[in-house]
């Protein structure tokens, strides 16, 4: 229900606002906080969702306070256009990226990125963990107000139930 009001607010806002001028008009005076949070081979498996398996008290107490998204779409059968094409607000077939080693910043070089547009708009951006793809040593400096973190480190070994880590997993 909340997500509902959520999106009806977004929705009236966005149509009632007519120029510019009226738009600063209604945002905060002060800067919000805003965590995105990507997950790759999510899905699911939090307990908030209702898995009985995964104990995930903290996202749990993050997912409580904040917006939920119980739908998902994927842009392109591939995590690299998927994620490139979330972030940057355009489908893969515009940023011509289709593959694990393809990267939109050689593709389509000047496009800001959601991160980007926080970063030119005076908000402190991070990455920490895959946010773009790994594989070919993708990396987008442009979107970050520091160097990414841990955005090269392999995750096939990241089970914290090893009992579970050969298993293909609903």
């Amino acid at each position: 229900m909340k997500l509902f009001w959520v999106v009806t607010f977004l929705l009236f806002s966005s149509s009632s606002i007519a120029s510019k001028e009226q738009a600063n008009n209604v945002l905060p005076s002060k800067k919000l906080n805003v965590l995105f949070i990507g997950a790759d081979d999510l899905r699911m498996n939090i307990s908030f969702y209702g898995d009985e398996v995964a104990i995930t008290p903290n996202i749990d107490a993050l997912a409580s306070e904040g917006v939920v998204f119980t739908k998902a779409y994927a842009q392109f059968a591939s995590c690299n256009a998927s994620r490139a094409s979330m972030l940057t607000g355009m489908y893969p077939d515009s940023i011509k990226v289709w593959r694990l080693n393809s990267h939109f910043r050689k593709t389509a070089p000047n496009v800001v990125t959601l991160p980007q547009h926080f970063k030119n708009n005076g908000y402190h951006t991070e990455s920490i963990g895959k946010v773009y793809h790994n594989y070919a040593n993708i990396r987008d400096e442009k979107s970050w107000s520091v160097p990414a973190r841990l955005d090269q480190e392999s995750h096939f070994d990241d089970y914290a139930l090893e009992s579970r880590s050969n298993q293909n997993l609903p």
